[in-house]
């Protein structure tokens, strides 16, 4: 696992242990910030679900100068002390789960990634995406990697796009606009 563009390119990053975190292939995050790319300059980012955090690493390489990492995992904040021995980086890590996170946030994003278990029940997804609205601005881009499934829609959110990398998707989001 590896950063895999910006200021940071090349950088290795610590692999999670075992197979409780999946972190998201170097060819799709390159295909994902490479739509991105200018964009996320100087934006904020949350990264939620994050895992090994490889895509808040990607986030922090290619520009964005507020990154925030929200997983309830201990591996996943050891993936994110040890690497931040080594990497500088401006990301900010909440070892905590992403509800009660999202409940008690007030912070806007302009981009938002996550990365749930794809075994996830679509209502606790469906859940997450509701709580999504306090943190979103008209212009938030809500990025959803998941199983190539049909059908992944939320009220208060129209999907703009969706690209597949294999047996996972990338579902691009923006707020319906209100009327």
């Amino acid at each position: 696992m590896r950063v895999i563009a910006g200021k940071l390119r090349g950088r290795k990053l610590v692999s999670p242990k075992g197979d409780t975190i999946r972190p998201t292939k170097d060819n799709a995050k390159e295909s994902l910030f490479n739509i991105l790319q200018f964009d996320i300059i100087d934006k904020s980012f949350l990264d939620l679900f994050a895992g090994s955090l490889s895509m808040s690493f990607e986030a922090t390489s290619r520009g964005a100068k507020d990154v925030t990492s929200v997983d309830n995992s201990k591996e996943s904040k050891r993936c994110y002390l040890e690497n931040s021995k080594k990497i500088p980086n401006n990301i900010k890590f909440m070892n905590q789960d992403v509800t009660t996170y999202l409940q008690y946030n007030k912070k806007k994003f302009d981009f938002i990634f996550l990365d749930p278990p794809y075994e996830m029940d679509i209502n606790q997804l469906t859940n997450v995406f509701e709580k999504l609205i306090t943190i979103c601005n008209p212009d938030t881009i809500v990025i959803l990697e998941f199983s190539s499934r049909k059908d992944l829609e939320f009220d208060l959110f129209k999907q703009d796009k969706l690209k597949k990398y294999g047996k996972s998707s990338f579902y691009f989001y923006q707020l319906n606009k209100r009327s």
